[in-house]
C-alpha cells in the first residue's frame, strides 16, 4: 500500500519545546515466503516525514526523518498470529541519529474475529550524536524505547474495517496508551489513523512535559494493482512501517 498523511508527535528530543507537525508519505509492500512453511509472509516498507518547517525554540533547523521496516509475519482467520521486523530510522534535526529496533507481536484470533495480543519493542543500537542547542554542542547517547503492550483488535468483515486498542509499559515502567484503526473509503482508498501516548512514571513537579512522548497521525492509503482496501490478504503486510507513535527516543 501507498500512504501519505499528517503527523504531530514530541518527546525528549523536543526538550519541552512546541511539538513537531508535519507530513509523512510511504509505502509498505507484502509477499509470500514459498520456501518457509505455515504460510509465511514477509513485509518491507519505507517513512519519509517532515516537520518543524519554522524551526523550534531552540534550532532552526528542519526535522527529517526516515524510517525502513522489514521482516517476517503469518496471518490467520483464527488461531494463532504474529510476526517480527526490525525498524531502522535516520533522524537529522539538530542531530543526526541512526536508531534500530526489534519489534514484534503474537496474537490470538477466535473465530468471531476478536483479537487478544502482545506487543513489544526492544531496542538493539543506540546513537551517539553531537547535539546544536542554541549554538551550543552537547554530545548524547540516545536510544528506542522498550515498550510492552497488550492489545484488542476487531476486523469487521462485512466493511474491511481494523480497529485496535492497547495498553502496557515502557522499559521504565511508563505507562503507554494508545488505539489506531484503517477504515476503507471505497475498493482502493482506506484511512488510516491513530495515537500513542507514554506518561512518565515519575518526574519533578511541573517537569513531566519534559519527558512524555506522543503520536498523533491521519493519512489516506491507496492500495495498488490486485489488492483492495476491503479484501481479505493473507499477504498484506502484518505491520504498518515504524513511525513516531511505534519508535519512541529517548536520551540514554
Amino acid at each position: 500500500d501507498l500512504v501519505a498523511g499528517v503527523q504531530g508527535f514530541t518527546g525528549p528530543a523536543n526538550r519541552g519545546g512546541v511539538g513537531s507537525f508535519g507530513f509523512y508519505e510511504g509505502a509498505n509492500w507484502g509477499a509470500p515466503v514459498g520456501c518457509l512453511p505455515w504460510e509465511i509472509g514477509s513485509q518491507f516498507g519505507a517513512r519519509w516525514t517532515q516537520s518543524h518547517f519554522g524551526g523550534s525554540d531552540f534550532s532552526d533547523a528542519i526535522r527529517d526523518q526516515v524510517f525502513v521496516t522489514g521482516g517476517l509475519f503469518r496471518r490467520a482467520d483464527w488461531g494463532l498470529q504474529g510476526g517480527v521486523v526490525i525498524d531502522y530510522l535516520r533522524d537529522q534535526w539538530y542531530f543526526d541519529n541512526e536508531l534500530v529496533q526489534l519489534r514484534g507481536e503474537v496474537s490470538w484470533i477466535n473465530p468471531c474475529a476478536h483479537e487478544f495480543g502482545f506487543r513489544f519493542a526492544t531496542n538493539i543500537q543506540d546513537s551517539l550524536s553531537v547535539s546544536s542547542v542554541d549554538r551550543v554542542d552537547l554530545v548524547e547517547e540516545w536510544k528506542t524505547t522498550d515498550l510492552y503492550t497488550f492489545f484488542y483488535r476487531r476486523s469487521f468483515e462485512d466493511c474491511g474495517a481494523t480497529g485496535s486498542l492497547f495498553v502496557g509499559f515502557s522499559g521504565s515502567s511508563d505507562a503507554v496508551i494508545g488505539a489506531n484503526a484503517d477504515v476503507p473509503l471505497s475498493e482502493r482508498w482506506a484511512l488510516r489513523t491513530g495515537f500513542t501516548y507514554l506518561i512518565p512514571e515519575e518526574t519533578s513537579p511541573g517537569q513531566g512535559y519534559l519527558e512524555e512522548s506522543w503520536n498523533v497521525s491521519t493519512g489516506l492509503v491507496f492500495y495498488p494493482g490486485c489488492r483492495t482496501a476491503r479484501g481479505k490478504d493473507y499477504n498484506h503486510p502484518l505491520f504498518n512501517v515504524a513511525d513516531n507513535g511505534s519508535m519512541l527516543i529517548d536520551r540514554k
